[in-house]
């Protein structure tokens, strides 16, 4: 969550109230007592596209 908000420009703590009402602009998880931003979100908010990963030799 830290990471997310940063990348989003707001506080740790206002990212944290947003999940809290459902308002954070991507999906948040839940794992036990952490929040999880997935970066599959916050690519999508950004419009940058998923590919596939190159396979390791």
């Amino acid at each position: 969550m830290p990471t997310a908000c940063s990348i989003l420009g707001i506080s740790a703590s206002s990212g944290y109230g947003l999940a809290a009402r459902g308002q954070f602009p991507v999906n948040v998880l839940r794992v036990g007592n952490r929040m999880v931003v997935p970066v599959a979100g916050l690519l999508d908010l950004f419009g940058i596209d998923q590919k596939e990963p190159a396979e390791v030799a």
